[in-house]
């Protein structure tokens, strides 16, 4: 039965809608209509000046939008960007088809926007890079590894060069490449990618903005669990989840996917011989369902079945659990296999 959230008033037009987690915005300011919204947003981009950012980010709490809003955001920007602006609408459609698992469709906005950012600002600016960051993440999740590793890696590279050490993107890719290079199974690059995790923790404390360090922090502690460390990922997800309920809320999607990981690494755990696994999943699996339950969650739920039905008996969850990290470590490959 699916969980029913308390009826409110839309913020913009103060009608009735259901409580949305749409940014980090808490209590009434998290109610919004997708409709209102969007006509907020367009007539702040023409009133206001211009900014692509109100349409991808919060201008109250300053965190990006959930999917359940973006790709509608993202559609209403495209129909008024003109020439110029549609060098970032491409890229902003792009990231809204992948949040909602439409890799497919993705590929070609983030190939596009790519390859206009790379002929106007060059390969080495900040906004190319990120265009090139998403266009391996979508290449990823796809399947096609070569090509992702290969682009990560000259990413990587750029930013090294021409951003520094201490810039969060930097240090995130360097993060992301040791996650994906774990996918390929190989003893070197498993080796690599080790080396590349512990130098990503290194710099990591470089990371001046604390969003921006728990954002690093979270990639590194998911790529505790390709590694075969299930215990420090487990640790440190749980010692994150904190930081995020507080900068974002109960409810909010990473806060939550934070501790359905950590669920994930306990199983894991639980198999290759751990101790007292089953005591820590039954604690997590009463923490996430105090996180599900809350008025500020987000109304469209994850298609992972480990996140999709929240167990109550430690048994049913570490069934749940098993069948999402095995997703989990393969996803890349099921688009192979359709």
């Amino acid at each position: 039965m699916p969980m029913q959230h308390p009826q409110s008033e839309c913020y913009i037009c103060w009608g009735p809608c259901e409580l949305r987690n749409i940014c980090a915005c808490r209590g009434t300011q998290g109610c919004v209509h997708v409709k209102c919204l969007v006509q907020y947003t367009a007539s702040m981009w023409s009133e206001e000046a211009r900014d692509h950012r109100v349409w991808t980010t919060c201008q109250i709490c300053k965190t990006p939008f959930q999917k359940s809003v973006r790709l509608p955001l993202a559609k209403a920007f495209w129909a008024q960007a003109d020439h110029f602006w549609a060098i970032y609408a491409l890229l902003i459609m792009g990231e809204a088809l992948e949040a909602n698992d439409r890799l497919r469709e993705a590929l070609p906005w983030m190939e596009q926007a790519l390859e206009l950012r790379r002929a106007f600002w060059g390969m080495h600016e900040s906004h190319t890079l990120r265009a090139a960051s998403a266009l391996a993440r979508v290449q990823l999740g796809l399947g096609d590894l070569v090509k992702s590793i290969n682009l990560q890696r000259d990413v990587l590279r750029w930013r090294w060069e021409h951003l520094g050490q201490a810039d969060p993107g930097t240090v995130g890719s360097v993060g992301r490449l040791a996650n994906s290079l774990c996918l390929v199974g190989g003893l070197a690059e498993k080796k690599e990618a080790v080396e590349l995790h512990m130098q990503a923790r290194q710099l990591m404390n470089r990371v001046v903005v604390e969003m921006n360090r728990l954002d690093v922090a979270l990639v590194l502690a998911k790529g505790f669990i390709p590694l075969g460390f299930y215990r420090e990922a487990e640790a440190e997800l749980r010692e994150l989840y904190p930081q995020l309920q507080r900068l974002l809320g109960n409810g909010h999607p990473k806060a939550v996917g934070a501790l359905t990981m950590a669920r994930r690494s306990i199983g894991l755990l639980f198999i290759y011989g751990g101790t007292n696994s089953m005591e820590c999943l039954a604690d997590l699996s009463d923490r996430l369902n105090v996180s599900k339950s809350s008025p500020t969650a987000q109304t469209s739920e994850p298609e992972d079945s480990s996140v999709r039905r929240v167990c109550s008996q430690p048994w049913e969850a570490m069934r749940d659990f098993l069948v999402g990290a095995y997703r989990l470590t393969l996803s890349p490959f099921f688009a192979l296999v359709q």
